[in-house]
């Protein structure tokens, strides 16, 4: 009986603690969504996606947009995976993508030790829930009818990293013929790993949008959203409040976002928002008085920040036309 209570009171804290966690989680999902039970991702899911989240589903009835470059993400972004999905070998196809992806990101090149590591740990009782953790997580993953992304399996990279170190520290006890070669073999890996690591850091320090190799593949180009990033830095140090419209241009694919705004929109210095038309721009600047309105022209390739100006028309002349119109 005293050791029943022993462990109860071992869990109360992390009983309280989840508790807690609980609470607040319903209380941000109440002032999101208006129910607890609710998440945001929940309602996003249910408004705006075209596909379900499992391999098993069928996708959902074309949802009804506000906004054309909403309908474009969407159709660009998710149903060409459903279609691939759904033909023949296409589960085969995501499901060896989905293990290229996490072994890259997370094992490579650890995966001896890594293999050895969970063999040995999955026999010890006491143990055996970090391996158990990994598989479990996998399983959910391979679920995913999306493809895969190294990020969508972030939660595990601590018991990842614990893996990995396991299995060094396995192979460091490795001594054939009483010669020390384990332990030669872990100290050339970490110093392999530093080195390797250190290289990466360096391109990306060099060269951190890729443009080398964009020029190499005669692919150049420069992220818009350096474009958003230097009209937000101009406004915020203009006196004032102000609205920023952007017009999207036809070839848009909504690749990169703009319309993105911090979570108490009515205290902002700056407010992003979609170029709806003139009717719909001036009720919604009502809803947001005393703020000086811009307009940024994305089919003016030098996007200047311009005054709001309702006569002014869209650059006909460099519109791109797209497939996507169908949709």
């Amino acid at each position: 009986l005293k050791k029943k209570r022993v462990r109860v009171w071992v869990l109360a804290p992390g009983l309280v603690m989840l508790l807690l966690i609980a609470i607040g989680t319903g209380y941000y999902n109440w002032r999101n969504t208006g129910s607890a039970t609710v998440a945001p991702y929940m309602l996003n899911q249910d408004v705006y996606h075209m596909t379900k989240p499992f391999i098993w589903q069928a996708a959902y009835p074309m949802p009804a947009y506000r906004h054309r470059i909403m309908r474009v993400f969407y159709a660009f972004h998710e149903m060409p995976d459903y279609y691939n999905r759904i033909h023949s070998g296409g589960i085969e196809k995501l499901t060896k993508l989905k293990f290229e992806t996490y072994y890259d990101f997370f094992i490579w090149p650890m995966l001896v030790p890594s293999l050895f590591a969970m063999l040995y740990l999955i026999k010890k009782p006491r143990l055996r829930i970090f391996p158990i953790t990994i598989l479990l997580l996998l399983a959910g993953l391979l679920l995913e009818q999306w493809p895969p992304a190294g990020h969508y399996a972030a939660p595990i990279l601590g018991v990842v990293i614990l893996i990995v170190i396991y299995g060094l520290r396995l192979t460091r006890t490795w001594r054939p013929g009483g010669r020390p070669i384990g332990r030669m073999i872990v100290r050339s890996a970490v110093v392999c790993m530093l080195a390797w690591s250190c290289i990466q850091w360096g391109e990306k320090i060099l060269d951190p949008f890729d443009i080398g190799q964009q020029i190499e593949a005669h692919t150049y180009w420069m992220p818009s959203n350096l474009e958003r990033a230097r009209m937000q830095n101009q406004l915020e140090n203009t006196p004032g409040r102000h609205i920023i419209f952007v017009r999207f241009h036809k070839g848009d694919l909504a690749g990169i976002f703009w319309i993105y705004n911090k979570p108490d929109i009515a205290n902002s210095k700056v407010i992003w928002a979609y170029d709806m038309g003139d009717a719909s721009n001036q009720e919604f600047m009502r809803l947001y008085p005393n703020r000086q309105a811009w307009l940024v022209d994305k089919n003016d390739y030098l996007m200047p920040l311009a005054p709001y100006d309702p006569s002014r028309q869209p650059s006909s002349a460099l519109l791109v036309s797209t497939s996507f119109d169908r949709w």
